[in-house]
């Protein structure tokens, strides 16, 4: 059964722990990173906003292999019927991994700046 794509839509993952603490990434592997609590909230509303875009549409979402990219896909796909949605993994649109060379007080004083 072939359809045509009617729309597409870009989502980034609700905020995770290392977009609130850039420390975390020193402690945990970037790809292992759960979603914050608001993070779980914002995906419950991108769910819901969905939802209404897409109606009665069958849904597929494309998602990375990082735990939260699935934590938000799940919340998401909880606002859809099951029978509605199905998924993709792709490792492809994860974020490279080079390691972390930045100087933590110089990322600090960046943000700052950011947001003055």
């Amino acid at each position: 059964m072939h359809r045509n794509v009617r729309r597409i839509i870009l989502l980034r993952h609700g905020e995770s722990v290392g977009n609130v603490d850039a420390t975390i990434y020193g402690k945990m592997p970037d790809n292992q990173q759960d979603l914050t609590s608001w993070g779980k909230e914002q995906a419950v509303r991108a769910g819901r906003r969905l939802r209404t875009i897409v109606g009665t549409e069958d849904v597929r979402f494309f998602i990375s292999p990082y735990k939260r990219s699935h934590q938000t896909f799940q919340r998401m796909a909880d606002c859809l019927r099951d029978e509605q949605y199905s998924y993709i993994e792709d490792p492809r649109l994860r974020e490279q991994d080079w390691g972390n060379f930045q100087d933590l007080k110089r990322m600090a004083e960046q943000q700052k700046e950011r947001r003055r």
